[in-house]
């Protein structure tokens, strides 16, 4: 009774099991001979409790399907092997167990038992199996200019969306993709990989898992309180999220990642003027000379813009065009930020000099300490992008769709 697993069993406090009950963990897929060993000390907890602190322990992702909780249990654990110590909490039953890399799949099991007035000397019936589950990982989801619901009790893989909505209730085994449109991460909903919107946004609930990276490239992120995100989350535009005062490591990586995306900018910007010069003093010449017209552009143009996109989009055909575009659409206004943001910059500088870089730089440093500000980043860089957008639509792409091409604008960039 001395031994290491009899004491684990022991403080389990699994009970006394029937001598005519036979409880078994079938172990399903590829399971390594050596696993991670864990440590857990808790008091009073569930089934179900005892299997997510082994998972979290252990680096898993759990899916149960028919799991009861069971007994309350303590569980006193130093160093044990993690499958030994998950047969353990599972031991009073009959389970399936079935791990898919580090996704482990845990099905009740029904066991066949003999009738209360059988005779004591008939041989026990052995315990039933459901066949084990085909796959873990779930079906590919796609839409096309559609609403998609995925239910609490479904298990998807990747789920791609395109001019639509997806509402996760139940579990996505990989990622979740959103093109021109939304997704909404529901309460108890989990993704196992990342979560993207592209021209659109994403609502991550209080209750909601995403264990992979959540980000969104023009469009918003709801992030509520409650909500678990395993990885980074990339913040491209407007930005709401409910949570406690962030850590200082986490503003300095904030900042960090803010002082990289200025800098990719002007490098960006830089090598436009040096290749493209005229075209970009052409839009230089719409930001100074009409900015509202310009800003008013950009709002009706990203609206056509991202609409058009999602219309072409909807059928397979038009889908590779609706990709090349929205490709073409994001160099665009890129393009058209940072002549904004370099007209801004020579507004600043005013006439010492006129080389178009260290306006540039100018201009990027001041959208990059403005994005610093709380409640005026988002409108700074709300602005700026729409404005970006509507100076490339003022100029008809900086004269490309001209036939006179930028020369029609004003040529060299001159005040």
């Amino acid at each position: 009774m001395n031994r290491p697993l009899t004491a684990t069993c022991i403080a389990l406090g699994l009970g006394v099991i029937s001598t005519t009950a036979i409880a078994e963990v079938k172990h399903d897929g590829t399971w390594p001979l050596e696993l991670k060993h864990v440590s857990i000390d808790a008091t009073h907890i569930t089934r179900t409790d005892a299997i997510m602190r082994v998972a979290k322990e252990a680096g898993w992702s759990v899916i149960l399907r028919d799991v009861d909780n069971g007994k309350l249990m303590d569980v006193h654990i130093n160093d044990q092997p993690a499958d030994k110590v998950l047969d353990v909490v599972l031991g009073d039953d009959d389970f399936v167990a079935k791990r898919d890399g580090t996704l482990i799949t845990i099905t009740g099991v029904p066991a066949v038992r003999p009738p209360p007035s059988a005779s004591a000397s008939a041989p026990a019936i052995p315990a039933a199996f459901v066949p084990a589950i085909a796959s873990a990982r779930g079906e590919d989801r796609m839409v096309h200019g559609g609403d998609l619901v995925v239910a609490a009790d479904d298990t998807v893989h990747d789920v791609t969306v395109f001019g639509g909505s997806v509402s996760v209730y139940g579990t996505a085994t990989g990622n979740v993709t959103v093109l021109g449109g939304s997704a909404s991460i529901k309460k108890g909903a989990h993704v196992l990989g990342s979560a993207t919107a592209v021209g659109g946004s994403i609502d991550v609930a209080d209750g909601a898992q995403v264990d992979g990276d959540v980000g969104v490239v023009g469009g918003s992120l709801d992030r509520h309180k409650g909500a678990k995100i395993g990885g980074a989350v990339h913040k491209n535009d407007d930005v709401r999220i409910g949570t406690t005062p962030s850590s200082p490591r986490s503003l300095l990586r904030e900042a960090s990642d803010a002082t990289t995306r200025a800098a990719m900018l002007f490098v960006f910007g830089a090598v436009l003027f040096a290749l493209a010069g005229q075209r970009m003093n052409a839009l230089r010449v719409e930001a100074a000379t009409r900015p509202m017209r310009a800003f008013a552009l950009g709002v009706v143009g990203a609206i056509v813009g991202i609409a058009s996109i999602a219309l072409i989009g909807v059928t397979i055909i038009g889908l590779p065009v609706a990709v090349v575009l929205l490709l073409g659409a994001i160099f665009a206004a890129y393009s058209g930020v940072c002549a904004v943001l370099a007209t801004a910059g020579k507004a600043l500088v005013g006439h010492k000099t006129d080389n178009p870089h260290i306006h540039l730089l100018v201009g990027c440093a001041v959208f990059l300490v403005s994005g610093a500000i709380p409640f005026l980043s988002g409108i700074v860089t709300l602005a700026v992008v729409l404005m970006g957008i509507g100076v490339i639509v003022g100029t008809r792409g900086a004269g490309t769709l001209v036939p006179n091409g930028p020369a029609s604008f004003g040529g060299p960039y001159r005040t």
